[in-house]
């Protein structure tokens, strides 16, 4: 994935110093007919920061099937304990990602929340690689160990006219649509706590406790508000418990 970037006449321009105190590079780019990536840094004993803002002409060359410019712009500073706070901004063809994490240097542990936003979902078909559609926004707190021995987050979507490619499921995402969930990784499981959806045609509560033995318990009530969705007669409401 890294050669397209790097096809063509580029050029590599940067400034480098050591001394006692650290490493120092106030200036670092480089430039391709396909990129520019214009990044700083400085590292001492008792941390770092570092900047980068990089561009992509088109993210085609690195993602089949999706066309349109990309840029990456952050920050990242260090502290005396070895820990990195992560500021970036990220945009692609219709769509954002905004990243405000920390990564602790004793456990990986990256902690923080993420913000993203799609305006068309169809034009990530290739890469998702299923018939989806519709837009998407979502916001994520929490942490995460790289293994996924532990995690915590709280996740909110809201949808606009979400499809998946399934005729059934697409009419019951049609519209505004919201998820709300709390999960968590547990000394004996996965926990699922709050589980809420909301489409114009049908809600969704629930909870669910899964096990590492295999077993599972949990609790659920949903809400199709028509029927006649799927038989083609207006009926009242169906709940089920």
């Amino acid at each position: 994935q890294i050669d397209p970037l790097l096809t063509g006449v580029g050029r590599i321009q940067g400034i480098a110093q050591r001394d006692l105190t650290g490493i120092f590079v106030p200036t670092l780019q480089v430039t391709t007919p396909q990129m520019d990536l214009n990044a700083t840094l400085t590292q001492g004993t008792s941390g770092g920061s570092g900047t980068f803002h990089f561009t992509l002409n088109n993210i085609g060359l690195v993602a089949d099937g999706i066309t349109g410019p990309a840029t990456a712009v952050g920050r990242a500073d260090q502290n005396a304990n070895g820990d990195w706070a992560i500021l970036a901004d990220v945009t692609a063809p219709g769509a954002t990602l905004n990243a405000d994490v920390t990564v602790a240097s004793e456990t990986n542990e990256v902690s923080g929340a993420l913000q993203a936003d799609i305006n068309n979902l169809a034009a990530y078909r290739p890469l998702i690689g299923q018939p989806v559609s519709g837009g998407v926004r979502a916001n994520v707190q929490g942490s995460l160990l790289p293994d996924f021995s532990a995690f915590s987050a709280n996740i909110a979507l809201t949808t606009r006219n979400l499809g998946i490619g399934s005729p059934t499921a697409d009419l019951l995402l049609r519209g505004a649509g919201s998820l709300d969930l709390t999960a968590s990784r547990t000394t004996n499981g996965i926990r699922i706590s709050n589980l809420a959806a909301r489409t114009n045609n049908v809600t969704l509560d629930g909870r669910l406790d899964a096990s590492d033995d295999g077993t599972s318990s949990g609790q659920f009530n949903a809400r199709l508000r028509d029927v006649g969705l799927f038989i083609e007669r207006d009926l009242e409401p169906v709940a089920f418990d």
